[in-house]
C-alpha cells in the first residue's frame, strides 16, 4: 500500500537548505543551552536538560506515528516514514529549545504533544502549518503551566527531586557537579543566556546562503527601533530576549509561513510592531509571540485576497505612501521626545501617579539642581525632583524604579524627604508577579512608608513562594540605599 502523504513534497530547493539550516542550527542552539546549563546550574543538570530533549523528540514522533497510522489507516512503518516526511525532528527542536531545563518531564510531555497537535496534525502536517509550534509551546508553558523561560523555579516534582538528590551526592557536589556565577543583570551575560553570540553567527551563514529571506526580519527590526523613538517601545527589552531572536531567525524567514509577496511581508511586519508595541504598553508578557502569532494568522488570507497580490499596484502604493507616512512621524516625535523636555514637557512624569500633590503647586523639575549619577545604579531608572513652586524648594525627591520579576518588569516609584532622610511613599506602578503578590498589598506598602534610608528593607515572605519577586525588590532597595548615600543626596541639616 503506498503512503498517502498527508502533506505535500517540498520540491523547492531553497526550501529543503532553509529546513536543513534550520535543523543544523536547532542542534547547534540546543547544544548552547545545554552547556550553560552545566555551567549556571551544574553537571546533573545538564543531563536533566538533555533528558527534557529526548523526551520531547521521542513524544512528538509518536505522536505523529500514532495520528498518520489511524487518520490514514496506516501501518506503523508507514505512518513512520510519513511522519520523517513530515519533519517531526524539526518539529521537535523548535519547541525543545523553549523548554528550561527544570521543567518536569510530564510537563515537557504534554506540551510537545498539545503543540505539534494544534498547529500541525489537525491542519495537515508540516506544509500545512499557520504558525510555529514553538511559539504555541511558549504561551502554554508560560500560561497553561505558569513557567517562566527566563527566571528559575525549580517544580518541586518527583523529577527534579532525583536530580536535586544526585546533585546533593558527594561524587557531583564534590567531584563531577560545578557552576559559575552569572550577573543576570548585566547586559553582556544576558546577551549570552539569550545565545546572541549564536544568533549572530547563523545570521552570517544565512547572510552568505540565503540573504533574501531576512527581509522580513530586517524590515521588523527597523519598524522596532522606530517604534522605541516615537511610541517609548523598548526595542532593548525585545532583542534581548531569545523567544524574538528565534522569531526573527526561524519564525520570519520560514517560507511555509510567510506570505508570497515582498508587500505582503511589510504589512506583516507592520502589523506586528504596532500589536507588540500596544501589548508591551500594556506590560503584556510574551508581548511578541502574540503579537507574530495574530499576524501569521492572517498569512493565508493575505495570500488568497487579490488585495495583496503581487501584482496589485493599489496596494504597493499604500505601502509606499505607509513607510513614508511613519518615516514623517518618526521624525517628528523623535525630535519632540528631544525638545519636549526643554519646553515643558518631562520624559517621566511621576507626579501623575500622587494626588497628594497639588499640581498649581508642586511641578517636576526639568533639569535637576544637581547630578544624581543615576546611570550607576542598574535599578534607578531617573531621580526626579519635585518643586515647591510657593515656597521655591525641593519638597521631595522620587526614585523610579525597574526591576525584572519572576514574571516580568516591577516598577516602583520611592518617595523620599531629603531633609528628613525618610520615605514618605511608595507606589507600584506596574508588576505581573503572582506568586509573590503579597509584596504589593497595602500592607506591605504601608510598613515601608516612614522608614528612614538607612532602615528601608522589604522583609521576605516565606509564604509567597516567589524567591525571584524578593531578590528584584532588593535590587531596587540596595540601589536606593547605595545612591543615596554614595552621592550624598541628604539635605538634612543635621546630617551636614
Amino acid at each position: 500500500m503506498a503512503v498517502k502523504n498527508q502533506s505535500k513534497q517540498v520540491d523547492d530547493k531553497k526550501t529543503w537548505n532553509a529546513l536543513n539550516f534550520n535543523k543544523n542550527s536547532l542542534i547547534v542552539l540546543l547544544g548552547y543551552f545545554v552547556i550553560l546549563t552545566i555551567l549556571q546550574q551544574g553537571f546533573i543538570y545538564g543531563v536533566q536538560h538533555i533528558l527534557n530533549i529526548v523526551a520531547l523528540v521521542f513524544v512528538i514522533k509518536e505522536t505523529e506515528i500514532l495520528f498518520y497510522s489511524h487518520s490514514q489507516n496506516l501501518d506503523r512503518a508507514q505512518a513512520k516514514a510519513l511522519a520523517k516526511n513530515n519533519h517531526y525532528l524539526l518539529t521537535a527542536l523548535t519547541i525543545g529549545v523553549f523548554v528550561p531545563y527544570f521543567t518536569p518531564v510530564i510537563i515537557t510531555i504534554m506540551v510537545g504533544i498539545v503543540a505539534v497537535l494544534i498547529t500541525k496534525l489537525v491542519f495537515g502536517g508540516f506544509e500545512h502549518r499557520f504558525v510555529s509550534p514553538a511559539l504555541v509551546a511558549i504561551i502554554i508553558l508560560s500560561v497553561g503551566f505558569r513557567i517562566s523561560l527566563s527566571s528559575v523555579v525549580i517544580p518541586n516534582t518527583f523529577d527534579t527531586q532525583i536530580f536535586n538528590a544526585l546533585a546533593s551526592t558527594r561524587l557531583f557536589s564534590n567531584w563531577i557537579n560545578f557552576s559559575i556565577s552569572i550577573d543576570s543583570t548585566a547586559t553582556v551575560w544576558r546577551l549570552v543566556v539569550a545565545g546572541l553570540p549564536i544568533f549572530l553567527i547563523l545570521v552570517f551563514v544565512r547572510l552568505l546562503k540565503d540573504r533574501s529571506s531576512l527581509l522580513l526580519p530586517m524590515v521588523l527590526l527597523f519598524l522596532m527601533l522606530l517604534a522605541n523613538y516615537t511610541l517609548n517601545f523598548d526595542v532593548l527589552e525585545f532583542v534581548f530576549q531569545f523567544e524574538a531572536l528565534f522569531i526573527l531567525l526561524f519564525v520570519l524567514t520560514d517560507r511555509i509561513l510567510l506570505p508570497k509577496n515582498d508587500t505582503s511581508k511589510i504589512i506583516l511586519a507592520f502589523i506586528i510592531t504596532i500589536v507588540a508595541a500596544f501589548m508591551f504598553s500594556n506590560s503584556v508578557s510574551h508581548a511578541v509571540v502574540y503579537a507574530t502569532l495574530f499576524a501569521l494568522i492572517m498569512v493565508p488570507m493575505m495570500n488568497q485576497h487579490p488585495l495583496f497580490n503581487s501584482s496589485n499596484k493599489t496596494t504597493k502604493y499604500v505601502v509606499n505612501i505607509g513607510l513614508s507616512v511613519v518615516g514623517i512621524f518618526a521624525f517628528i516625535q523623535a525630535g519632540w521626545l528631544y525638545f519636549g523636555p526643554q519646553i515643558g514637557r518631562p520624559k517621566v512624569d511621576v507626579l501623575q501617579y500622587f494626588e497628594e500633590y497639588d499640581p498649581s503647586v508642586f511641578v517636576q523639575n526639568l533639569e535637576s539642581s544637581r547630578l544624581y549619577n543615576e546611570d550607576a545604579y542598574g535599578t534607578i531608572q531617573g531621580v526626579y525632583e519635585i518643586f515647591n513652586t510657593e515656597t521655591s524648594t525641593i519638597e521631595v525627591l522620587m526614585y523610579n524604579m525597574v526591576s525584572d520579576g519572576f514574571w516580568g518588569p516591577i516598577n516602583v516609584i520611592v518617595v523620599v524627604n531629603p531633609y528628613t532622610d525618610t520615605i514618605v511613599n511608595y507606589y507600584v506602578v506596574r508588576h505581573e508577579e503572582v506568586q509573590g503578590a503579597a509584596y504589593f498589598d497595602a500592607q506591605s506598602v504601608e510598613d515601608i512608608i516612614g522608614l528612614s534610608i538607612e532602615a528601608f528593607n522589604i522583609p521576605e515572605d516565606l509564604n509567597a513562594g516567589a524567591t525571584g519577586t524578593w531578590n528584584a525588590l532588593q535590587l531596587i532597595v540596595d540601589d536606593v540605599i547605595n545612591q543615596y548615600q554614595n552621592e550624598e543626596v541628604s539635605l538634612n541639616e543635621d546630617n551636614n
